[in-house]
């Protein structure tokens, strides 16, 4: 019996390369924002990021900036063999869309998490709420924000006209002005009243009168709104409490 053995065959098996992904800053932000996508490195490692399932043109360096959503990874290769990262979620939240809507000075916007109102760019301090009454001329607009998102409404501006007191509807007058305790209202029928302090909060409101008692209001500059039953505006008043 004869045997024989052959010449050695040589297998080589290379190491797949590692494929991870780490995010410079946070995943989720507001439209206009981006967060930088890192792919590890090492020698002789090439990529290609991917948004889905879809390659990303162009994008074949170690790092990707994303400005959309999407579920990203990256496909990291070495000389013969390559690996694909887990998936890495980017969430781009929408600014919010913020438009003033004008009842004589009192402006009012719909509702968001947060408000900040402004006059001629300055912030207005205190105004913070979904309304504010404007008691001066100028330019305001009110920065709004939700889901962490802040945008800026249109602008509203006041001239020296707009400012004035709106004139009396149906010869619907307030006296005395300024007032201690009690503000009268001259009109046919019974009204109902607001009264808004500068900083655009209600610190009285009530219906089917003809008096309001403004005792327990600190002394100070305040607007009153004088209404119909059915809402429209009658008077707007600057009011002055001693």
């Amino acid at each position: 019996s004869c045997n024989a053995t052959s010449t050695a065959t040589t297998i080589t098996v290379n190491p797949a390369p590692t494929a991870t992904i780490t995010a410079a800053t946070a995943t989720t932000f507001c439209t206009g924002g981006s967060v930088v996508l890192n792919a590890n490195t090492g020698t002789g490692l090439t990529y290609q990021w991917k948004n889905g399932a879809n390659d990303i043109t162009g994008a074949t360096g170690a790092s990707y900036t994303a400005t959309a959503a999407g579920s990203y990874s990256v496909v990291v290769s070495n000389t013969s063999c390559n690996a694909t990262s887990t998936a890495t979620t980017v969430t781009v939240n929408p600014l919010p869309t913020a438009t003033i809507t004008a009842n004589g000075m009192a402006l009012s916007v719909g509702t968001f998490s947060s408000y900040q109102w402004y006059m001629n760019n300055q912030t207005i301090t205190g105004a913070t709420t979904q309304t504010y009454t404007a008691t001066q001329n100028g330019s305001y607009y009110v920065a709004v924000t939700n889901n962490g998102c802040t945008n800026n409404s249109d602008t509203v501006t006041f001239s020296s006209t707009g400012m004035e007191n709106v004139n009396s509807k149906n010869g619907v007058t307030v006296y005395p002005n300024p007032a201690q305790d009690v503000v009268s209202i001259n009109a046919p029928v019974a009204v109902n009243v607001t009264i808004r302090n500068i900083n655009g909060q209600v610190v009285f409101a009530e219906n089917n009168v003809r008096r309001a008692d403004i005792s327990k209001l600190a002394s100070g500059l305040y607007m009153i709104f004088v209404t119909d039953e059915k809402g429209q505006l009658l008077l707007t008043e600057k009011l002055m409490k001693k």
